[in-house]
């Protein structure tokens, strides 16, 4: 779909539902109902992604839907059509002899002002709030039977390395000389990688790789009755299998990021009473590259 074809869909259901608006980001369009959200893929191709085909579009918003129902029950509704006929564009119950433009995956709308990330502005982020977050995803990783796959190291480099891609930015908006620092970032992660294989697999045999949401930030959370973690990685399932380490880690260093380290570590220590996966050091210096990669990729 085009902009301009999105922007003529919103007025449509404009008129239908009420007050619409559209956030576009990367790889989609959110178009927000007062009651639902349509949630519409772009057709780009990315490295890590392939959103190219109509056909491959919908397999993504079946994955969506599929993928978040194991946290937010009741909130991924059904995947839809959007569709033109002659000058006419709608979105579900589609009509005799209309032609589907795309798919939108449709969820129920959730209270704005309790997403997680507004909560931690205005302070109301509670203890049990944490602590029930943690417990949900322990129990959700544990639901989860080890992955068999075992962890390619060298692909760890390669995601670090990516890194890079950034550089013309730094050299932009710092300096040469503090873009330069990325290749030494770079270097440095690799020798960590490789300082610390032997742990790395033996992890993976301990049967610390899992399942994840893969995506466990502020910004994906509900704070409600009990927590509402959505927005998955569907798209890529490297992403979404990997050390539970790896996903903590990312949502301790969003909890940095928002000056709230003391929620972070009580997130931590709940979900380790439930799943004590940080067993050693060398797991604690794990744990620190994760954060640091993980910042790297928020970034």
């Amino acid at each position: 779909m085009t902009q301009e074809q999105i922007s003529q869909l919103q007025q449509v259901l404009e008129q239908e539902q009420g007050p619409t608006s559209c956030v576009s980001t990367h790889v989609s369009w959110v178009l927000l109902c007062p009651t639902v959200v349509y949630k519409i893929p772009k057709a780009v191709r990315l490295p890590y992604l392939d959103f190219s085909t109509l056909e491959h579009r919908q397999l993504y918003c079946d994955n969506e839907v599929k993928l978040n129902n194991r946290l937010t029950e009741g909130v991924y509704l059904e995947v839809v059509p959007v569709w033109s006929a002659r000058t006419q564009l709608g979105i579900e119950n589609l009509p005799a002899g209309a032609t589907v433009l795309d798919y939108a995956v449709k969820m129920k709308r959730l209270p704005q002002d309790r997403l997680m990330w507004k909560m931690l502005q205005r302070q109301q982020v509670a203890p049990h709030h944490i602590e029930a977050l943690a417990q949900q995803i322990a129990h959700f990783h544990l639901a989860h039977e080890p992955i068999q796959t075992q962890p390619d190291i060298e692909r760890m480099q390669t995601d670090f390395a990516d890194l890079s891609s950034i550089k013309p930015t730094i050299t932009k908006l710092l300096s040469p000389a503090a873009a330069e620092q990325l290749e030494e970032w770079i270097f440095a992660a690799n020798h960590f990688l490789q300082s610390h294989r032997t742990r790395i697999l033996e992890r993976h045999q301990l049967g610390y790789y899992r399942e994840m949401h893969g995506d466990l930030h502020s910004e994906n959370i509900f704070l409600l009755e009990e927590p509402v973690v959505f927005d998955c990685i569907a798209f890529n399932e490297d992403f979404r299998r990997d050390d539970v380490l790896n996903e903590l880690a990312f949502f301790c260093m969003d909890m940095d990021f928002h000056y709230q380290a003391p929620l972070g570590n009580r997130f931590l220590l709940k979900y380790l009473e439930i799943f004590p996966c940080l067993e050693t050091e060398e797991d604690q210096q794990l744990f620190l590259y994760y954060k640091l990669y993980r910042c790297n990729v928020r970034v």
